[in-house]
C-alpha cells in the first residue's frame, strides 16, 4: 500500500510519542519517507527487545496492537525477524489510525 508523505509525517508524529513513553528518543526528522520509518522503528523494536522487553510490551498496548498477532510473532518469528515482523505491525496499526482520523475529520 502507497502511502502519502503527509500521511506517512502523521504516522511517525504518532509512533515519536509512543516510542518517548517507551523511554526511547526519536531522532527528529523533518522529511520522512515509508523506507526511514521502517527503519527507525524496526531499530527501536530491537533495542526494546534486547534491553527492556517490559516497555516493548507496553508500546504494543499503548499502540492498540492485538494480543494474539503479538504473541503470534513472539513464538513463531524467526529470532532475527521479530523486530522487523513486530515492526511492520506496529506501523500497520498506526496507519489504520491514520485513515481512520483523516476519514472522521472530514465529516
Amino acid at each position: 500500500m502507497e502511502y502519502t508523505p503527509e500521511t506517512v509525517q502523521e504516522g511517525y508524529q504518532l509512533l515519536e510519542t509512543h516510542l518517548q513513553r517507551a523511554g526511547l528518543t526519536p531522532n527528529p526528522l523533518e522529511q520522512v519517507t515509508w523506507e526511514d520509518l521502517k527503519a527507525w522503528l524496526e531499530s527501536g523494536v530491537r533495542y526494546l527487545l534486547d534491553e527492556n522487553m517490559e516497555a516493548l510490551l507496553q508500546l504494543c498496548y499503548r499502540v492498540d496492537l492485538p494480543e494474539s498477532r503479538v504473541t503470534e510473532i513472539l513464538s513463531v518469528s524467526a529470532p532475527d525477524a521479530v523486530a522487523g515482523d513486530l515492526a511492520a505491525l506496529i506501523l500497520e496499526r498506526e496507519m489504520q489510525k491514520v485513515y481512520y482520523r483523516a476519514k472522521y475529520r472530514n465529516r
